[in-house]
Parts: C-alpha cells; sequence; structure tokens
C-alpha cells in the first residue's frame, strides 16, 4: 500500500484513507474491536476516537449529539482529503511507518480549524476569565447550601425519580440513587476547590487559560509543528512561499476555501516565542541540521521551570490560606513531589 502512496496522482480513494486511518487507529487503540464500525475510524478525530473506543468516557452515555457533531464536521474534511491529501504530503517527507501518523496530524490540524471556524471563542482577557471562575465558585457555593437544605422527603422523592427514569443503567452507573444526597454534595465541592487552585494559580502568574487567536492562527502554529516533524517547508513570510502552500492546502481541506491568504497570520507566527519553541523541540532526529540542548542544559531548563512553579505554588497557596482545601490540593500536587 505504502509504495502505491508514493505514486499518487491527483486523488485518493476513500478506501485508502480508510486502510491509513484504520492502521493509526488500531496502533494507539490496542481494545479497539476489529468490527468497529468504519465510520468512525474514517470520520472521527483521534482524540474522538480514543474516546469512541473507551467506554468510560461521557461520549457513550448517550452524547449522540456530540457525536453527531463530530462527524458531521469531518464527513467534508474527508471527502475534500480525496483530492488535497496527496499535495499536502508532497510538501513533506516521511518514512512508511510514520505515514499513519501523519496523516493523522493532518486530518486532526483540519478538524480544529474546522471548528474553530464553525464555533470561534472569544478571545477574553484573562482577569475576565478570573472574574467568570469565581462567579463559577459562588454558583457552586450556593448550590451546595441550596442541597443542604432539601428536607427528607424531597430527597426521596428526587431519588425515586432517578431510579424510575432509568437513569442508573442509561449512564452506566455513574447516576444513582445515592447521587443527590451522597455523590453530589461531593463533586460539587471538589470542583469549587479545583476551581478555587487554578484561579490563585491564575493570580500568581501561572499560564493557565487558552486564549485562541482564531483558526487561522491556529492553524498556522499545527502546520509548522507537522512541518517541522517531517521535514517540511520552513516558516517564511514570503507570499507564495511553500509553508504557505502547506498552510491554505490543510485550510481548504478544513474549510473547502480555496487559496486562502495567511499572510499575516504567518507574519505574527513568525515573530513568536511559541514559533521558536516548536524550533527547539519539534524536530526531527534525521535532520542534519538540528543540534539539540545538551543533557545539562535541559536539566537546567527543566530546573528553572520546577522552581518557578513551586514558587507560583507557593504563593497561591499563601493567598488561599493554610485552613483552605483549596490550598491542601495545591500541596498535594505531584509536580512538587518529583
Amino acid at each position: 500500500m505504502h509504495a502505491q502512496i508514493r505514486m499518487w496522482g491527483g486523488e485518493v480513494d476513500l478506501d485508502t484513507i480508510l486502510a491509513i486511518r484504520s492502521e493509526w487507529n488500531y496502533e494507539h487503540c490496542s481494545q479497539t474491536p476489529r468490527c468497529l464500525c468504519n465510520s468512525a475510524k474514517l470520520y472521527l478525530h483521534s482524540l474522538a476516537y480514543k474516546q469512541f473506543v473507551d467506554r468510560r468516557t461521557r461520549y457513550n452515555h448517550g452524547s449522540a449529539k456530540e457525536w453527531g457533531r463530530v462527524f458531521r464536521i469531518m464527513r467534508p474534511i474527508v471527502q475534500r482529503a480525496t483530492k488535497l491529501l496527496p499535495s499536502i504530503l508532497s510538501l513533506l517527507r516521511h518514512k512508511d511507518e510514520e505515514l499513519a501518523g501523519l496523516v493523522a496530524e493532518i486530518f486532526d490540524a483540519a478538524y480544529g480549524c474546522a471548528l474553530e471556524t464553525e464555533t470561534p471563542r472569544e478571545r477574553l482577557p484573562e482577569r475576565k476569565r478570573i472574574a467568570e471562575l469565581r462567579a463559577a465558585v459562588r454558583d457552586i457555593q450556593r448550590l451546595l447550601e441550596t442541597l443542604d437544605e432539601l428536607d427528607t422527603f424531597t430527597l426521596i422523592g428526587i431519588e425515586h425519580l432517578i431510579f424510575d427514569s432509568g437513569l442508573p443503567e442509561r449512564t452506566g452507573g455513574v447516576i444513582d440513587r445515592a447521587f443527590p444526597r451522597e455523590k453530589l454534595p461531593v463533586f460539587l465541592t471538589t470542583y469549587r476547590n479545583v476551581l478555587e487552585a487554578y484561579i490563585a494559580l491564575a493570580e500568581q502568574g501561572e499560564h493557565t487559560f487558552y486564549t485562541p487567536d482564531g483558526p487561522r492562527a491556529g492553524l498556522v502554529s499545527e502546520a509548522h509543528k507537522i512541518s517541522r516533524y517531517h521535514l517540511g517547508p520552513e516558516v517564511k513570510t514570503t507570499p507564495g512561499s511553500d509553508f504557505s502552500l502547506f498552510v491554505s492546502l490543510i485550510f481548504e481541506m478544513a474549510t473547502g476555501e480555496r487559496d486562502a491568504s495567511f499572510a499575516g497570520a504567518i507574519s505574527r507566527y513568525a515573530r513568536s516565542a511559541e514559533r521558536a519553541d516548536v524550533d527547539t523541540w519539534r524536530t526531527n532526529q534525521d535532520d542534519p541540521d538540528f543540534e539539540p540542548l545538551s543533557t545539562d542544559d535541559w536539566e537546567e531548563k527543566v530546573r528553572r521551570r520546577k522552581s518557578e512553579y513551586a514558587r507560583q505554588v507557593r504563593a497561591a497557596m499563601d493567598s488561599l490560606g493554610p485552613e483552605s482545601e483549596a490550598s491542601g490540593l495545591l500541596r498535594n500536587l505531584r509536580t512538587l513531589r518529583e
């Protein structure tokens, strides 16, 4: 199969794409049943596929709407890939055994771009995100107080409704009769503590929020990671460069829009710290120009990062107070014990 892939002309059929996707999925999901629906292997991005075959995830507790959305976004991406994938792969260098993983990375980048294009998220200042989380903490606390005030008769009625509606069976036992009286208060208390710890860390400068720059900026970043690892075109701000073509082809695969311009997004990314980080670590070992950090330099970099993180955690604990349950949560971080 791989020898034929190198000979691709203008198109590749769905059966070949399915074979490649199946190879990657079986390799990374060892418990996957061989009889699993081909549509899942073909149309689900990597993380969703892993969740699909894992019965413990929320996707297997009746979230058909979520699955439907993933299939709806991925189906046109796969259809467009039949025409675009050969051109995308022609800009990269890869070994036969790397092909399945490489195709998975391309599909994941296209899916992320399509999803971000369909439901763009507002780029909020960090202080506003912190304010939103603080409001969530207050709401959780009010809910806990309300639950604590429920009388026994009401709780019995709620438990009966849970049992009579078949929720225990439909959720695999996640929700049962003990849920409102025993499990829910514990869950809400834990979630409140986690949010308080998260907020305290954010206020100490720990980078805890994803702030999307939009689908184009995100795609440029993902394309650079793929290209850097698979010895593809370098990031160049020159209009019409191979890297610009590489990004626009994945964008066309994601959205159907042809010959999109990425001049501004590539120019901003080229000057970013993220680009420098990717150039440092996401490099194919066969690249003769790659000069990795020495072991001593790398260990020193890791040590400084851990030391700074420990300082931020201690400062967050101080701001929460020694009696705070959220402070105790931070005190037990595995990162600090290593």
